[in-house]
């Protein structure tokens, strides 16, 4: 097996599952589980670590992508009292690679910006792992979370952080989720 892993361009070597949680997972979605899976890239001469959250409920998956249908069959409808709820979780279901270490919201805050969308709440959050400041911009509309952008980094290396290489862990790019109506 070796002999063949030295011979390839690249493989990939996958962990074992560690159920995780988080505060807002808990209170907002009690009967889903979560699931940090590691794994590490190895491609010619550089190697990269990451990892993939798994989150299931009902014998379903779930994902950032499909953060709506996660909400539909919790029967969570979103209001003013559960927004900033709604947006953390999301934003911690986009942080995978980070999860293994402190994550803090810095941020929270409604208006009205144009981007990629017009957007009318933004999330601030730093992460232990690199110190990166990540941003979203959330557009709800009519009780729904409609699109949500990830910015790409600007900023890190911030605060008291965990240095890990940028060639084991890159820097997320920016992304774009948008959701389907009901």
């Amino acid at each position: 097996m070796f002999d063949y892993l030295a011979n390839s361009t690249w493989c990939s070597l996958i962990g074992s599952a560690k159920r995780i949680t988080r505060p807002e997972w808990e209170e907002l979605f009690p009967q889903t589980q979560f699931f940090l899976v590691p794994y590490t890239l190895i491609a010619q001469e550089s190697q990269q670590s990451r990892h993939v959250l798994v989150v299931e409920q009902n014998g379903q998956r779930y994902s950032a992508e499909t953060f709506d249908a996660l909400l539909n069959v919790n029967q969570i409808v979103i209001t003013d009292q559960n927004l900033e709820l709604v947006a953390k979780a999301f934003a911690l279901m986009t942080l995978a690679d980070y999860l293994g270490e402190e994550v803090d919201f810095t941020d929270w805050q409604s208006g009205k910006w144009e981007g990629r969308h017009t957007f009318d709440h933004y999330l601030k959050a730093w992460t232990k792992i690199q110190g990166i400041e990540f941003w979203w911009w959330f557009t709800f509309e009519d009780g729904r979370l409609k699109f949500v952008t990830r910015d790409g980094i600007s900023d890190y290396h911030i605060g008291n952080y965990i240095d890990v290489s940028l060639q084991t862990l890159p820097l997320p790019p920016l992304v774009d989720y948008r959701f389907a109506q009901r």
